[in-house]
């Protein structure tokens, strides 16, 4: 007698579609699961390279912000400096040309009073000795004027050296060197000390524009270091 073979019965397709479709459920949840540590990690990563990428630009910026209000701190300094030094060697100037003219004035007066004393027994008059007292008088403020004067424009190119720089410092010399001359005497005021104090005043301002990429090689050329 043949054996039979029992058949299973086919699943209907309504219950293999649920099948397929409960399979893949299981599938997705599992890579959904698996996918969302996964994600949040890689948001997080993103997030502190975004910190540490703005940390950088912030620290960039103050670092930069600093350096400029450095820069703009010492361009104000050395304007007040220079501006303090050109009013010193105007005041300098000007006790030397005044110095100046009493001597010429004392001068005359000598001349005058050696006049009187070639004459015998005349007595000297009282408006030559008034005139002698009151030179006399000028000549001794004048001359402490212009020794303070002189004290007070070292002391300011000494900060000019360093804040202005060697360049600098050379032009001021010039001038300085120039102005003393006037005042003792050796040399009249002239057009050297216009021109010496024009060309510090170039190199000076030249020292401060921001602007001008040239001020180094021009303060140089102007103190003779260009070569």
């Amino acid at each position: 007698m043949a054996t039979t073979i029992l058949e299973r019965p086919s699943a209907p397709p309504e219950a293999l579609a649920c099948r397929v479709i409960g399979w893949l459920g299981r599938e997705c949840l599992m890579t959904w699961e698996w996918l969302a540590p996964t994600a949040t990690a890689v948001v997080g990563l993103a997030g502190i390279a975004g910190t540490v990428g703005a940390a950088t630009l912030a620290r960039r910026t103050q670092i930069e912000t600093a350096r400029m209000a450095a820069v703009n701190a010492l361009l104000q300094e050395k304007r007040a400096l220079y501006a303090r030094y050109l009013h010193a060697a105007e005041d300098f100037r000007d006790a030397s040309t005044e110095l100046l003219r009493l001597n010429e004035a004392k001068d005359a007066m000598l001349e005058r009073l050696r006049s009187h004393l070639d004459l015998d027994d005349q007595p000297i008059p009282d408006e030559l000795k008034a005139e002698i007292s009151v030179l006399a008088s000028r000549a001794e403020v004048m001359q402490r004027d212009l020794h303070a004067s002189e004290k007070h424009l070292r002391r300011l190119r000494a900060e000019l050296a360093v804040i202005g720089g060697t360049a600098l410092s050379i032009i001021a010399v010039r001038l300085e060197s120039k102005l003393t001359a006037v005042a003792l005497g050796t040399a009249r005021e002239d057009d050297d000390i216009s021109g010496a104090m024009g060309y510090l005043t170039t190199a000076m301002h030249a020292d401060v524009d921001p602007t001008n990429d040239e001020s180094e090689r021009l303060i140089r050329e102007i103190a003779g270091l260009h070569k």
